[in-house]
């Protein structure tokens, strides 16, 4: 069950604070409550289960030492990693050199508009049911990019193709038994979308005190045009998808974090 979890949690770290620290910080979140699982997040997997929000100020009140209320939105596409964020961790966290104390664990929507948790099997029924139209537009809240062919080389525009084949393999690897999408399907949905309007700007990021990337930032319209309700249903389940799986590289750094437009707010505003 995919999950939504925001972490309000209070310090006196800057606003921004580098993609590797918070990545750092969720797995040691991750190993005081459970090492196993904490040591298969660290092994080599290609497409990680979780993603991982910029660090942002969550309000504009500070307490009389001058500590930053700040909130932390990390997303789990399986239960047992969603459980174990969900749960009280420890008191401190750390982001870098920073520390924090944890405030709040927030996973009701009706609590905070970046928290969530739905069924894969929830998700394909609303998207059975729904009156799905030809067109879906996302969101792409902080800085986004996809690999591409050539070596060390970045793509920054959001192609129907690299946004949707993204957003399927991370379907087909965690829904399980709700059902795979099968490659055929994915490659007419693909082949059948076109761009219909973006408006997209082009961002630095950083993930180290000394290492920065690019992507893109902004919003993008897909349609399938005429073609048939299966293909139809399929595009907004991916599209709702977004909201937990991410779309592009390094989601575990704060890139990547989309939504079905225009539900949300800015993730880094």
């Amino acid at each position: 069950m995919p999950a939504s979890i925001v972490l309000r949690i209070r310090g006196h770290a800057p606003e921004a604070a580098a993609g590797h620290g918070l990545l750092g910080c969720v797995l040691d979140l991750v190993r005081r409550r459970d090492s196993a699982l904490s040591a298969e997040l660290h092994a080599n997997r290609r497409l990680k289960p979780f993603t991982i929000s910029p660090l942002t100020l969550d309000s504009a009140g500070q307490s009389d030492d001058g500590a930053k209320l700040f909130r932390l939105r990390v997303t789990a596409l399986d239960d047992r990693l969603a459980d174990v964020l969900a749960g009280q961790p420890s008191a401190h966290l750390r982001i870098g050199d920073a520390e924090f104390d944890l405030a709040e664990v927030v996973t009701d929507p009706e609590r905070h508009i970046w928290a969530d948790r739905v069924s894969y099997e929830r998700m394909r029924e609303t998207a059975e049911v729904a009156a799905t139209g030809p067109s879906a537009g996302l969101t792409f809240h902080t800085p986004t990019a996809f690999s591409s062919n050539a070596r060390n080389v970045t793509s920054l525009f959001p192609t129907p193709e690299l946004v949707f084949r993204s957003l399927g393999r991370r379907w087909n690897v965690y829904a399980g038994s709700c059902g795979t999408i099968a490659a055929e399907r994915l490659d007419e949905l693909c082949a059948a979308l076109r761009v219909m309007h973006y408006s997209l700007t082009t961002r630095s990021v950083r993930l180290a005190p000394h290492m920065t990337t690019k992507g893109f930032v902004g919003t993008c319209e897909y349609s399938v045009g005429r073609t048939t309700p299966e293909q139809r249903r399929l595009l907004r389940l991916l599209a709702g998808f977004a909201f937990f799986a991410g779309v592009g590289l390094r989601t575990t750094m704060g890139m990547g974090q989309v939504t079905l437009a225009p539900r949300h707010r800015s993730v880094a505003r």
